[in-house]
């Protein structure tokens, strides 16, 4: 990245890597916790992630929404902060298929799905 990460980008960093043990990004927004890694699939050029959390069920869509926006931002950038590359390319493709996928590159122009459950 070329700019740093504000406090609230950290947590949701975290809590879409699976390593967020326990945060307040808001008043409304209280003691929010990942339960274990993300589910991540990649189909053409959508990638969905799926998260389990602790949470208060009324705060899903605020946090899918600026869990969405992060990962646009970070692609926006070209930087690939989850890995994704490296399970697109253990996933979902054969090594010459990844070596012409220019995934980096076309990392911007993927459409980023995420589902919260609690």
């Amino acid at each position: 990245l070329t700019e740093e990460l504000s406090e609230d980008e950290v947590i949701i960093y975290k809590l879409l890597c699976g390593d967020l043990k326990k945060a307040t990004l808001s008043e409304k927004i209280k003691n929010i916790s990942s339960m274990g890694r993300p589910s991540i699939k990649v189909e053409n050029d959508n990638i969905f992630i799926k998260l389990k959390i602790n949470a208060d069920p009324n705060t899903t869509d605020v946090l899918k929404q600026k869990s969405q926006e992060f990962l646009y931002k970070t692609a926006s950038l070209k930087c690939d902060v989850l890995g994704l590359g490296r399970y697109v390319k253990r996933n979902c493709l054969t090594q010459q298929e990844w070596e012409t996928s220019n995934f980096k590159e076309r990392l911007p122009y993927y459409n980023f799905f995420v589902e919260i459950t609690v």
